[in-house]
This record gives structure tokens, sequence and C-alpha cells, in this order.
């Protein structure tokens, strides 16, 4: 081949575009590798405590001994849920008046097996929101692990994966406590260790109304038990006509069905603090 057509070749060559044919590379997580961490430890940069949770990502960490927690961001949490047991690597020395940061590096233990919430249905999957405010994700459910409950249902799940920085925790159905509007679910009651919980059960609703029942009573001693009964059936918030979703056995199967409120309570309604209080003192005149 003589030395014109060579060149010509090249030319032709050079004006083509090269395709160069390479393989996806997906996002790692980085994770600190073990020499890393005994680094940090020599330097006193790692701390151990409990993760306190916040509804909007970031959080706290308490550790033992130590009079101030540690903030961490939310984009500095990773998976970490409320009261997980976590290690931290500590940020750069904050300025006076300012809180130490930290990021979550380790998740110990997890402190969280099962969460109880609201499901919300998206066409065939859908989500728990979680009635414990201190978790900030949402639980995804997907279709197989969802056992047929509908929007809206109080239900506890099982948390079988706890997601990374691009997928939120995924769960699975383990039981349906019936639908939200129904009489004893979602009730916001004391708790141990001086705290608050949403509870759900016959046991619920009994303890509210005796609670308003008690109330009553301090502010009009007269009054007899039968007035204050009269009184609490009179005075609630009607849902008479409303239609909910009520847990119920078929051929020893869980089902679901739907019921008039006022077909499964005698009051028809919610109990009503504030207008059994406005009742009373009529009566009491």
């Amino acid at each position: 081949m003589s030395r014109k057509k060579i060149q010509e070749k090249k030319k032709k060559l050079s004006g083509k575009k090269k395709f160069i044919k390479t393989k996806a590379v997906k996002p790692k997580t980085v994770t600190p590798k073990k020499r890393e961490i005994r680094e940090w430890e020599k330097q006193g940069l790692i701390r151990v405590g409990t993760f306190i949770g916040n509804q909007k990502g970031f959080g706290f960490v308490e550790v033992e001994g130590e009079e101030e927690d540690i903030f961490i961001p939310a984009s500095a949490a990773g998976t970490a849920m409320h009261q997980d047991q976590v290690q931290v690597l500590l940020g750069k020395e904050p300025k006076k008046g300012k809180r130490q940061e930290g990021t979550v590096i380790r998740i110990l233990e997890r402190a969280n097996q099962e969460i109880v919430g609201t499901f919300q249905r998206e066409r065939d999957y859908g989500f728990i929101l979680c009635d414990n405010q201190k978790f900030s994700k949402d639980v995804y459910i997907s279709a197989r692990n969802s056992k047929g409950v509908r929007d809206g249902d109080k239900v506890v799940a099982e948390i079988i994966d706890y997601g990374d920085a691009s997928h939120k925790p995924e769960g699975r159905i383990t039981e349906n406590l019936g639908s939200i509007n129904a009489p004893g679910t979602d009730i916001y009651s004391s708790y141990m260790g001086d705290t608050y919980q949403k509870g759900t059960g016959e046991g619920m609703a009994s303890a509210t109304v005796a609670g308003v029942a008690a109330l009553v009573k301090s502010y009009f001693p007269k009054l007899t038990g039968s007035q204050i009964r009269d009184i609490l059936l009179k005075s609630v918030t009607s849902r008479k006509g409303v239609e909910v979703e009520k847990g119920i056995r078929v051929n020893d199967s869980p089902s679901q069905d739907l019921f008039l409120f006022d077909d499964l309570c005698i009051s028809g309604g919610i109990v009503n603090a504030y207008q059994a209080i406005l009742e009373a003192e009529k009566v009491s005149k």
C-alpha cells in the first residue's frame, strides 16, 4: 500500500467516533475499615452510645458518663433508628456555645425489630407511617408482604431490611389492628418511663372513658355514677352513620369487614372531655 493511501485511511479512521464498552459502576456505601477505626480510637474520636431519633431525620447520641449528647445531622445518621446502639466518629472541635457533631459509622445493636403505624397504600405496595415520631423514615411494604391490609389500617410490621442511603427500610406485616377510626384504636395514653404512647384495644378505650369520668367527678363531686354515665353518652362527638373496618374471623381465618360505628359501641361517638364538662355543669346547676 502506498504512503498516500495509508495517510488517507488514517484520516478516515480519525474522523470516526470511537465507542468504548464499559461496565456500569454502582455507587458504594463508604464503610470505614477496622484499621481506620482503631486509629480514630487512638485519637479519642470514637464514641459509643444510644441514638435518639427525630422526625426530621437528624438525631442525638447519648453517651454514658458524658453530660452533653452528640448532634447527628440527617446526612450523617446513616441507617440508625431510634434507640439503636451506635458507634460515632466525632467531627471537628465545635465553636464556643455549639454542640459537638458526629457521624454514625456503625450500628452495634438494633433496638427495633418491629414497628407500629398506619398503612398508606400506593397502588400495589405501601408504606407504614410510624406512630413513634422519633422514626423519621417510612417503612416500605411490598405487595407480597402486605397481607391484604387496607389504606388507613393500623398495623404491626417486622423490619426485614433496615435500608441504606438510597432505600427506605422494608417491612413485613405481621398483624392488622384494624381501622384507625374504629373504637379503641390509636389512643394516646401515659406509658412507662414517664412517657406517652399510642395504644389500641378495648382496654385503651375503657381507660380513656374512665379517665374522663374521673375528671367530671373531680369537678362535680356531687354527681352520681348514673348521672356521669348519661353525661358521657350525651356529650360524645357523634360518629353515627360512619363506616369503619373491624377485624373478624371467617372460617377460622382473620379478615376485615365494614361496620357502622354506632353498631360497635353504645354511644355511637367518641368521648369528648370538654363537652362532658360543659354538660356536667348544666346538670349540676
